[in-house]
């Protein structure tokens, strides 16, 4: 299991600036809680990691995002990833639930999450 260290991610430079005005605008009540919150999210979409292009601003200690490993936990028992990349996914995982919360939130002027969530019912019988 992942040890806590001192080591810092975070998200592309577009990607932290959509995340601090979600916080601003208060949709998240901190930063963090949107970064575990598009990390749940792309994981629950299905969506493939892919790496961040351009530059990273590293804004969270791993400490700070998964305090308690549950975060690294979830995205190794799911995604059947390594010790080793376990954070880099993490953060590329943060990057596209963050991207798709910015644009509903900027389709809509919120972010209708119950709705969002909708896509993950399963079929009626």
């Amino acid at each position: 299991m992942n040890e806590k260290s001192n080591t810092m991610i975070g998200l592309s430079e577009n990607g932290h600036s959509k995340l601090k005005i979600l916080k601003e605008d208060g949709i998240f009540h901190e930063m963090v809680d949107g970064y575990r919150a598009g990390v749940a999210f792309a994981i629950a979409s299905n969506e493939s990691p892919v790496p961040i292009s351009g530059k990273k601003q590293t804004t969270f200690s791993v400490g700070t995002v998964d305090r308690k490993l549950a975060v690294s936990t979830l995205v190794q028992t799911l995604l059947d990833v390594d010790d080793s990349e376990v954070y880099a996914i993490i953060e590329q995982l943060a990057e596209i639930g963050v991207q798709k919360f910015y644009h509903e939130y900027e389709e809509t002027g919120n972010i209708d999450f119950i709705q969002m969530l909708k896509i993950f019912e399963s079929p009626s019988q």
